[in-house]
């Protein structure tokens, strides 16, 4: 067997060549710090989020444990010379172009991830293949620094609201599930945004990745436990969600129902990670890190080498954000003001409305009217963006269709209308209270940029980036309609598609330039 190389080997195997290892030091520093001062709204943002959002701020550690199994390696990567290497410019490049991307489209999934990105490519331009491929682990385990995943919460609160409704089923506790909302007869329960399982999810994955380098060789068993990294989290949250309201119901509401069910939440996520770690132990392998020196060094790389490359990166990374402030720069043409079209064809209005849905927009210019026809009332809402600013975007986590304090989601999905490819965002929501109380209501919702539509957030900021890039003139809204469902879903159905269709031209004509 294979016995690991050790620090006292070092002296007797390679002699060492710290002066090499001092200049490329220096050159990587000089990178981080380009990279640090061209995207450092980036970097703040990435850190700002890491310390706001619960679900995020476990990404203080990620860099201490990256540095520190690059530690772990050092007896075998102190006797390797760096060589720059040519290979790492080309996805440098592109990591830069994407983050100047991220910042034109002002997507902050993007920028974290060019953000996170750059660093080590420029370690690996500046420290070569051989090093880079010593440190791949180290390098790709930043990739957890990266603050995403929060799209995922809707499909992760649906997920576990039908499987703790399965589990009630089966414990032979009658239930009533909508939308997000569960029934059971000793009281009412939602599933919120908090309890979707995602701060467990990805923490999960970041354990489970730092537990499989550590206890295992073959790439078959890592990937095999960060399958269950996977799925166990996604299971026993659902599990969590059952037996949270299943103390609830036999302690007659008296447990459970407060803060202290986040505690009793992750006191049992915590044992899950216990077990699942045990589980692993059984598959443990004895893999010590790979400390054997090189067979023989590189030969030393010449000075002029090295300044081309690092004159090559400096370029790599100004490029994205030369094309931020490019795309950016010149402005852009746009409505400073709209009005609600008139009515065509048998419909009649707009009439004055209050604000029916209450949802948030901020910075958006807010207009509400009703129409009516013989069939029956359409309440209208648009929320209308002349120019996006910092917090006050069309696209934004901050926005909200609807006030969730006034209105109960039931259900959601996608719906194409008519025959020219308008696809809309559908809500079905219950009123909580005020003069609808225990109306349902359908609502259509879409973006529109300078004219274009879509009903994907991601697919808006392709085309809110791609209108700056083509000088595009024009504003951006956000529509939502809404009619009461009086008895059948169909025919609310029915009533919207043709107001739709009805108003088409004058709807998709108001965020153009006039």
């Amino acid at each position: 067997m294979t016995l690991p190389f050790t620090a006292a080997d070092a002296d007797t195997r390679v002699p060492t060549v710290p002066g090499e290892w001092r200049q490329a030091l220096l050159v990587l520093a000089l990178l981080l710090g380009a990279s640090l001062g061209l995207y450092y709204s980036s970097y703040a943002d990435l850190v700002a989020t890491w310390w706001r959002s619960r679900t995020f701020n476990h990404c203080f550690l990620i860099l201490p444990i990256s540095l520190y199994l690059i530690h772990e390696l050092y007896p075998a990567l102190r006797l390797m010379r760096p060589r720059p290497s040519l290979l790492a410019l080309p996805p440098l490049l592109l990591a830069s172009l994407l983050g100047g991307l991220g910042l034109a489209a002002d997507v902050m999934s993007v920028q974290h991830f060019a953000a996170v990105a750059l660093w080590p490519l420029c370690a690996w331009a500046v420290l070569g293949d051989a090093l880079a491929r010593r440190m791949a682990f180290p390098f790709a385990y930043l990739l957890f620094a990266v603050p995403v995943g929060e799209g995922l919460v809707p499909d992760l609160q649906d997920l576990t609201a039908n499987a703790a409704v399965t589990l009630l089923q089966w414990s032979g506790i009658p239930v009533l599930l909508e939308g997000r909302y569960i029934t059971i007869p000793s009281g009412d329960f939602v599933v919120a945004e908090a309890c979707s399982g995602i701060s467990y999810l990805i923490a999960s994955l970041a354990l489970g990745a730092l537990y499989a380098y550590m206890q295992y060789k073959s790439p078959w068993r890592r990937l095999g436990f960060m399958l269950l990294a996977l799925i166990v989290p996604l299971a026993a949250n659902g599990v969590r969600a059952y037996g949270i309201i299943l103390l609830a119901h036999v302690s007659n509401m008296q447990l459970a129902v407060g803060v202290d069910h986040l505690i009793y939440g992750w006191l049992f996520f915590g044992l899950v990670l216990a077990l699942m770690f045990w589980l692993g132990s059984f598959f443990r392998e004895s893999a010590p890190l790979d400390l054997r020196p090189p067979a023989s060094l590189a030969p030393p790389s010449p000075p002029r080498r090295s300044a081309a490359l690092l004159l090559a990166s400096l370029l790599s990374l100004s490029s994205g954000w030369l094309l931020a402030a490019w795309v950016t720069g010149a402005p852009v043409q746009s409505p400073a003001q709209v009005r609600l079209p008139a009515a065509a064809g048998e419909w009649q209005g707009p009439s004055l409305s209050e604000d029916l849905l209450a949802g948030a927009h901020p910075g958006a210019q807010r207009l509400q009217g009703v129409y009516e026809s013989a069939a029956g009332v359409v309440h209208l809402d648009l929320a209308y963006y002349a120019r996006e600013t910092q917090g006050q975007e069309l696209v934004s986590s901050r926005n909200r269709v609807f006030d969730a304090e006034r209105w109960h989601r039931i259900g959601e999905s996608r719906r194409q209308i008519g025959t020219h490819g308008l696809e809309v965002q559908v809500l079905r929501l219950r009123a909580l209270g005020g003069p609808y109380a225990g109306t349902e209501f359908l609502v259509y919702s879409w973006y529109d940029v300078a004219g274009r539509r879509s009903a994907s957030a991601a697919e808006t900021k392709l085309l809110q980036l791609w209108g700056r890039i083509s000088r595009q003139a024009g504003g951006q809204a956000r529509f939502s309609i809404a009619a009461a469902i009086p008895n059948r879903r169909r025919d609310s159905e029915r009533l919207l598609d043709d107001f739709l269709l009805s108003l088409d031209p004058p709807l998709s004509q108001l965020t153009r330039q006039p």
